[in-house]
């Protein structure tokens, strides 16, 4: 019971950001940017390694459409949802979505532009608890988001990285095993 109310903010975030086109936002209009990170001197490293290398019994998932790989447990599952990205899940995962309908899942992996990471960054914004750090990994300079989110405050960890024309963003349940995002985040590539 604990582990359905845990994933209830996943869920509503992943709600939220379908409902965007139902309100007209994310609609071409008139968009401000913001611009990618700096490079800065002293980026902190993350205790994550910066040599790609798949933990062994490990698959590796590779989108042609995000332009994007990484590995993860062999028992879990990967489902590519046009407009939610990436989803990575300890349970088996429906062959399709429903239209508009969100899924509560571990790992969420996507890339959007300026305007969608505006909308993220209002979810960390309305935690007064939440933190950013520089991070780096596998060369990637970006942050890591710790925040909660949603009615029942789920923590959410989240970090995001720029690829020159768009935001990659892998957002996680705080309450996983900070081992198997790090795995993850090891082995990402873009």
């Amino acid at each position: 019971m604990q582990l359905a109310v845990s994933r209830s903010k996943f869920t509503v975030a992943v709600l939220f950001l379908l409902t965007l086109p139902l309100f007209g936002w994310g609609c071409e209009s008139e968009k401000s940017v913001i611009p990618p990170p700096q490079s800065q001197d002293a980026i902190k490293t993350s205790d994550v390694s910066e040599t790609p290398k798949v933990p062994e019994g490990w698959k590796v998932y590779k989108s042609e459409r995000l332009q994007l790989s990484f590995a993860y447990p062999d028992n879990w599952y990967v489902l590519e949802d046009e407009k939610l990205g990436i989803l990575v899940s300890d349970f088996q995962l429906p062959l399709t979505l429903p239209p508009n309908m969100g899924i509560d899942v571990p790992i969420v992996i996507s890339r959007s532009d300026a305007e969608e990471q505006q909308l993220l960054a209002a979810l960390y914004e309305e935690d007064p608890s939440a933190t950013v750090e520089d991070v780096k990994v596998n060369n990637y300079s970006g942050k890591r988001y710790q925040y909660k989110a949603g009615p029942d405050d789920r923590p959410v960890v989240s970090y995001r990285f720029f690829d020159e024309t768009q935001f990659v963003t892998v957002s996680a349940d705080a309450s996983l095993q900070s081992s198997l995002v790090q795995n993850i985040l090891n082995t990402l590539s873009f």
